[in-house]
């Protein structure tokens, strides 16, 4: 970058080069990692996953914040991020060199994943070597010093000249704290339904974990795999979760002393969480034995952890499977009960609104909730949903929804609501309620009487269903293709 051309008046962009070149100077400085640490201290505690959670429509209604919480708090990690890569790309070039070629790979290889906006890339500006010239000419730029400029230029000598204390003059997060930085993206955009985001966050969080653990199912590893293992199952991906899930199983209980010990505390959870998974394979594919056993151990062993937020989740599946089975209703009303108090105790805004919604349809269909009253869960649901960007929420409430319409006749309404949860479920990602979604829209359109594209859809449902295994759809989809078969002689 020439003086000449800071010099010259004509030049509308020298104060914005001026200010870029003092925050590349200000990344030089001692306080830029404290600062980056210091905001991601606040991160992990203030503003963590699990707090962000636990909000609900009232308590940000209070305080006057915004909805969309989880998704700024995931625009804050990345901005932290990128400002610490930046940082670091930096540091690098004017050291020349790194102690730690490992952690600079992982740095520059995070670096290729970023989503930079044009103009903002981590690229140098200037060289070292042009700093005397570059405050030179913002001095010759602006010889009276009343303008910005020439103040501009006083700050930057003085940045230029400032030592850098040892304690401080390194990189602002180790391999750790990004592994978790990224590995709390993903959760907010699971919890979200985000899945797209949670598989980049993901790989991402176990790319930057391998150069701490490397390819042992070490307990931060075991976690990220986990996590991994859900996205693959809301994917679709169920019998690539199986077998990665029984290797993980295998491993810890082979009591490697390098690895998680099955008898701690920590590997009690590992296992407790995957078995549940392992019991949520077997309830998507039909597998009804297998699967009620494995939610009894899963949720077992979560309770004795006092793990709420996986007992709630793993008792509103069971009591979804159950509602399914004849002469199961008491058991499954008893299991949702269970489901809500513990995500109420742990204060799991998101899951309660599932299960709520999950409780309100199987009620209704018991015929001891009225429509309008389940329509008012729904709607609430709903709500939440959309003010806290909740999509996998929001998707659960519109399906409910349009069952409900369904019966009581709100054909054009069931359609409107349908077609906004298959569009939500397509844009994150979310396969499985995507194929049920298909059926659900398929009957409206056969209520509609378009007979011929109720049939395109159901097919379409079961041959996607039946490419991951995904039973529970097939046999609905078939059911429905069935009744188009042989209609019932009286609607």
């Amino acid at each position: 970058m020439g003086s000449e051309f800071l010099k010259d008046e004509r030049n509308p962009d020298r104060l914005a080069v001026f200010e870029r070149f003092e925050r590349k100077l200000r990344m030089h400085g001692s306080l830029a990692p404290a600062a980056l640490r210091a905001a991601g201290g606040v991160i992990r505690g203030v503003f963590s996953a699990s707090n962000i959670l636990a909000l609900d429509r009232e308590s940000v209604r209070a305080r006057g914040a915004a909805g969309a919480v989880a998704t700024q708090q995931k625009a804050r990690i990345m901005r932290l991020l990128h400002t610490a890569l930046d940082l670091q790309a930096a540091r690098d070039c004017r050291d020349g060199t790194t102690r730690d070629p490992d952690l600079k790979k992982l740095w520059e290889d995070a670096l290729k994943e970023r989503l930079a906006a044009p103009g903002e890339g981590a690229d140098d500006l200037f060289e070292d070597k042009d700093i005397p010239a570059l405050l030179a000419a913002a001095a010759a730029a602006d010889p009276s010093g009343a303008g910005p400029i020439r103040s501009l230029a006083a700050e930057l000598a003085g940045l230029a000249a400032a030592p850098s204390h040892p304690y401080l003059d390194r990189r602002p997060f180790y391999a750790e704290e990004i592994a978790w930085l990224y590995n709390e993206r993903a959760m907010l955009s699971l919890a979200q339904g985000d899945l797209y985001n949670a598989a980049t966050a993901i790989s991402l969080a176990l790319g930057a974990n391998a150069h701490i653990e490397g390819d042992l199912f070490h307990p931060k590893r075991c976690r990220l795999l986990l996590n991994q293992a859900f996205l693959q199952i809301e994917r679709g991906q169920i019998n690539h979760t199986r077998r990665c899930l029984d290797d993980l199983r295998q491993a810890l209980r082979r009591k490697d002393m390098d690895l998680v010990h099955p008898g701690t505390k920590e590997g009690r959870l590992i296992l407790a969480i995957a078995r549940g998974y392992e019991a949520l394979c077997d309830d998507l594919q039909g597998l009804i034995g297998p699967a009620e056993r494995g939610y009894e151990e899963a949720i077992g062993s979560l309770e004795e952890l006092r793990q709420q937020r996986g007992v709630a989740i793993f008792e509103l599946h069971r009591a979804a499977l159950q509602h399914q089975l004849p002469g199961r209703e008491d058991l499954a009303a008893r299991a949702f009960a269970r489901a809500i108090a513990a995500a109420e105790f742990g204060r799991h805004t998101d899951i309660v609104y599932r299960i709520r919604i999950a409780r309100a349809e199987a009620d209704r269909l018991r015929g001891t909730l009225g429509p309008a009253d389940a329509l008012a869960v729904h709607q609430a649901a709903r709500e939440y949903g959309e003010q806290f960007e909740m999509h996998r929420v929001t998707v659960q409430a519109l399906g409910a929804s349009t069952q409900l319409r369904l019966a009581v006749g709100e054909v054009e309404a069931a359609a409107h609501d349908c077609s906004r949860a298959l569009a939500l479920a397509t844009r994150y990602g979310m396969a499985l309620p995507r194929i049920t979604l298909r059926i659900l829209m398929g009957r409206v359109l056969e209520r509609r009487g378009d007979t011929e594209n109720a049939r395109f859809l159901f097919e379409r449902a079961v041959i996607a269903a039946e490419a991951i295994g995904y039973q529970r759809a097939i046999d609905r989809g078939r059911a429905q293709l069935m009744r188009l078969k042989d209609p019932p002689q009286q609607r």
